[in-house]
């Protein structure tokens, strides 16, 4: 029995010796939700390894729930010390005075931020004040039926290819048959206040003061837009879609090409029975495409800046990691 007792007190000297001035950080995230999530546990892994004074415990939400649960936290004042952001949202929280300005802690920790994307560190700075570090990035891309052009006899994207070529090359790959469509592009804003830009318009004057939206090239860009659903018929109505996404519909080898994000990628490399690729979307007059960006800040509440850094860092510019 003593020596049980004996055994037992070494014991736990062992686990209180191994815990003591180890630092527990609270971080919530929405990107590794579903598929992604074995990747952020790796991460975790390698920087508890690297840092034995810090565990991480991750809290993922998926990204519908995510910024209410988020507000929720935050207004009721039990913010996780760390915490991911999309730059749709950024500014929201860095005007309500809740994120940890991160200016001290990059000038004195040595973290060499010339590794990071300069426009994915600068999406998460307001006013000089850097308030995040790029998680992620990623854009807008059109992505394309390799085979369907061929049987179509229509000619692959170029870099020089305007609307009027990839009007050409939809119409050809429409002309299949009935269920078949050359291009999936939703009429919906965030495609509008791209397209007027690769047609020399604007939603907003130089100086950012007036909203532009009945400019001709504006009144052109939409036009254009919705002509490829109603007068060409390049593009399916919601009726023809008949409840499929964009995505399944090109799974199913029934679009040409779609415009969406270089998030597909990993989904058509598994679902995509066919040849297909990626090509710099069309312009008119000029290029443009959307820029993404999730970033990771601190909360300004939390009392353990040091140590959740540290983590942020770690995710957003370790190099042999991302490797």
């Amino acid at each position: 029995m003593k020596r049980f007792l004996v055994v037992l007190v070494v014991a736990s000297m062992v686990l209180t010796t191994s815990l003591l001035g180890v630092t527990t950080i609270k971080f919530m995230n929405f990107s590794s939700a579903d598929a992604n999530a074995k990747y952020l546990e790796e991460m975790k892994e390698i920087f508890e390894e690297q840092n034995p004074d810090i565990k991480v415990e991750i809290e993922t939400v998926g990204f519908g729930d995510y910024f209410t649960k988020l507000m929720t936290v935050v207004a009721g004042g039990n913010a996780p010390d760390a915490f991911e952001l999309n730059y749709e949202n950024f500014y929201t929280y860095a005007k309500k005075d809740v994120l940890l300005d991160l200016n001290d802690l990059l000038a004195t920790s040595g973290f060499d931020t010339s590794v990071l994307n300069e426009r994915a560190i600068y999406a998460f700075s307001d006013n000089g004040v850097q308030y995040g570090l790029p998680f992620s990035f990623s854009n807008v891309v059109l992505i394309y039926n390799k085979d369907l052009f061929d049987r179509a006899g229509a000619e692959h994207p170029r870099e020089d290819w305007t609307w009027a070529d990839e009007l050409e090359a939809a119409k050809k790959i429409r002309a299949l048959d009935a269920m078949t469509f050359g291009i999936y592009q939703p009429v919906q804003f965030w495609e509008f206040y791209k397209m007027v830009q690769q047609n020399g318009g604007s939603i907003l004057n130089e100086d950012k003061t007036a909203f532009t939206l009945n400019s001709p090239q504006n009144i052109e860009t939409l036009q254009y837009m919705v002509d490829r659903i109603l007068e060409s018929n390049v593009m399916p109505n919601d009726a023809q879609m008949a409840g499929m996404g964009d995505w399944d519909l090109f799974e199913v080898e029934r679009i040409g090409m779609i415009v969406t994000g270089t998030w597909a990628f990993s989904t058509f490399k598994d679902s995509c029975d066919f040849n297909w690729d990626i090509a710099v979307e069309p312009g008119n007059t000029s290029k443009a495409t959307h820029f993404f960006a999730n970033g990771l800040a601190i909360s300004k509440d939390s009392k353990k800046v040091d140590a959740a850094f540290r983590w942020i860092s770690f995710l957003s510019g370790d190099i042999d990691v991302a490797k």
